[in-house]
């Protein structure tokens, strides 16, 4: 029975039947009309009843997300509710949000055919780092009566840290002159001089240094090889420190 529930259709049906009887007292043919109506609800709640809580009704309920949440910034939370039994079924799901967010009126409303699933998408946005913990889904579903109200909760308990804007840290993303000569469509070009850095041996081009010849790779080859050097270069190091945490 903790369970069940008694949505406002229930009160709003139970009303217009007390006030049947209290029209007989006037007319007494009113009575007769409650008497009739009051039987009909009864039997049309057992009805409503059995649909909700046959053992055939199931649903099956994930929630997905990534393994961080960024701070600062809208991460998408997914929902994905499926009805297995055998009837059409109105929802309506409440998901239990960490207590950072202070959104106390979550809800989301659907109707699932039998066999069908459909996907809740919705945001959040946390402005307070820490572990967030999401809760149960609870779902709270109706017949196409809707004189009764049943609820099947899913312990979905998940904790998920919250770090710093790792959406923007992915967006401006620190990187190499060489990852960056790649990205833009900067080609390497030759340099007149040496470097002390070898990097492979080549043929003979127009333009390259006979300093650089390679006489044992040009007598092996049958052609002329000459050495290829690269730039020497420092790569930059960034040491970034993070005093936000109180």
């Amino acid at each position: 029975m903790k369970n069940l529930y008694l949505p406002s259709r229930f009160f709003v049906v139970l009303a217009a039947i007390i006030f049947l009887f209290l029209m007989g007292f006037t007319w007494p043919v009113f009575t007769a009309v409650g008497k009739t109506a009051l039987v009909v609800y009864l039997v049309i709640l057992g009805i409503d009843g059995y649909i909700l809580f046959n053992p055939s009704v199931k649903l099956k309920c994930r929630r997905h997300m990534t393994r961080l949440l960024s701070l600062g910034n809208n991460n998408e939370i997914e929902l994905k509710i499926i009805n297995q039994s055998t009837v059409p079924l109105y929802l309506e799901i409440v998901d239990e949000l960490p207590y950072q967010l202070q959104e106390r009126d979550f809800v989301r409303k659907m109707h699932l055919q039998a066999g069908e699933g459909q996907i809740v998408h919705y945001q959040i946005r946390p402005l307070v780092r820490g572990v967030y913990n999401f809760g149960k889904v609870h779902t709270f579903i109706n017949s196409n009566v809707g004189l009764f109200q049943r609820r099947i909760s899913f312990d979905l308990n998940e904790d998920v840290a919250v770090y710093p804007s790792i959406i923007d840290m992915k967006k401006f993303e620190l990187k190499s002159s060489v990852h960056m000569n790649a990205n833009f469509g900067i080609k390497k070009i030759r340099r007149i001089g040496h470097s002390y850095e070898f990097e492979q041996i080549k043929e003979y081009a127009l333009g390259d240094d006979y300093k650089s010849m390679n006489w044992k790779a040009t007598s092996r080859a049958n052609k002329l090889m000459v050495n290829s050097y690269t730039d020497e270069k420092s790569q930059q190091v960034y040491c970034l420190i993070d005093k936000s945490r109180y």
